[in-house]
């Protein structure tokens, strides 16, 4: 997407910008600033922390296949994770933020094994003029709450909430 293409995007990203420089969490991923060259809008870029292990399912992936984890520490830490997530979630609800986006991908792992809530906002940007099943495509629907999943007509207007973070 280039912002300068679509109206109010810059607009919208710095409102996200403020929004995650005003959340600071231990399972939301930090952020840093704000980058861009002057006078070029498609430029515009989010300075984030890096989180060396890389999201969630792959993250999980690796540790099943090379036998990190099995039996009672997968439990563990699958349980350590979610509690984690819903610890970020609640952050930002309590900031007023919902997500809109949750899934495994969008959850990130930092070199600690923290989990990091990543991405979040980022379908406010999306949604300026498109359905939320449009922006967020096929793979996004096993964690979509059913009242997101609409089609045609139906599908304009609809944005997530925090119940379908929730359900997510």
């Amino acid at each position: 997407m280039v912002p300068s293409k679509i109206p109010g995007a810059k607009k919208l990203f710095y409102r996200e910008a403020v929004l995650w420089y005003n959340t600071n969490h231990t399972h939301i991923l930090k952020f840093h600033g704000v980058f861009g060259q002057i006078g070029d809008p498609s430029g515009l870029c989010m300075v984030l922390q890096w989180a060396e292990n890389q999201d969630l399912s792959k993250y999980l992936d690796i540790l099943v296949t090379q036998q990190h984890l099995s039996g009672q520490e997968y439990i563990s830490t699958v349980n350590l994770w979610l509690y984690g997530i819903a610890q970020g979630v609640q952050c930002l609800h309590g900031c007023g933020i919902v997500h809109g986006d949750l899934r495994a991908v969008n959850v990130l792992i930092d070199v600690t094994g923290t989990v990091l809530l990543a991405d979040f906002g980022l379908s406010v940007i999306a949604d300026v003029g498109n359905s939320f099943t449009e922006t967020h495509g096929i793979n996004a629907l096993p964690w979509t709450s059913p009242e997101l999943i609409k089609s045609g007509d139906d599908a304009q207007g609809v944005r997530p909430t925090f119940e379908s973070d929730i359900y997510a």
